[in-house]
């Protein structure tokens, strides 16, 4: 038992260094590679590009470059955002709030409407409520989340005016439960579904 756990620690140890390895080597790999949104900047020179392209490294080899990001990424340094040179851990850690706050709704949803169902197909099994549930069920798996969110917004913010169509707050007033209830809805809805 103790040799397959070391072997499935090791396949998993692999499996990571790929995927972060194949991952990095897009992003060099996309048109403009990492300094895109500098190079589309048509004020900068490319003097500045180069200096800018020294400042993160960027000059250096392609394994050295991963190597060194590697080696930040297990020490907590996660580097600089490229946009505004920010720290990406103080950029994660001031959107967490909102992350959990979505996810933990949309969960809470999906296990409500879940349950709900469930109940409904095992108390009625064979009913039409029970092959409603399992075709809604299957219809929500099989439509892309993306797909979906855009349709719920299409019609609850553009046809019919319900719902805002984005952000956790509506701009310029201040917090009120309600508001940011009306904001949380349509993607927890989504989601959970």
């Amino acid at each position: 038992m103790g040799r397959y756990i070391i072997r499935r620690l090791l396949q998993s140890l692999l499996l990571i260094v790929l995927v972060t390895a194949i991952a990095f080597s897009l992003m060099h790999l996309a048109p403009g590679g990492p300094l895109a949104v500098y190079t589309m900047n048509p004020t900068l020179r490319a003097e500045d590009i180069a200096r800018i392209e020294k400042n993160f490294g960027l000059d250096r080899p392609i394994y050295v470059q991963y190597a060194k990001w590697a080696s930040g990424m297990l020490k907590g340094d996660w580097g600089r955002s490229f946009r505004d040179s920010q720290p990406v851990t103080r950029i994660i850690s001031s959107r967490m709030l909102a992350t959990f706050e979505l996810a933990g709704t949309a969960l809470a949803f999906a296990i409500i409407v879940g349950v709900v169902l469930g109940t409904i197909g095992a108390v009625k099994q064979y009913s039409i409520a029970d092959y409603l549930s399992t075709i809604g069920a299957m219809l929500a798996l099989s439509i892309p989340t993306f797909w979906f969110g855009l349709m719920a917004i299409y019609l609850f913010s553009v046809k019919l005016g319900w719902l805002p169509s984005g952000g956790r707050q509506t701009l310029g007033e201040d917090f009120s439960l309600i508001d940011r209830l009306e904001h949380l809805v349509l993607p927890a809805a989504v989601l959970g579904f």
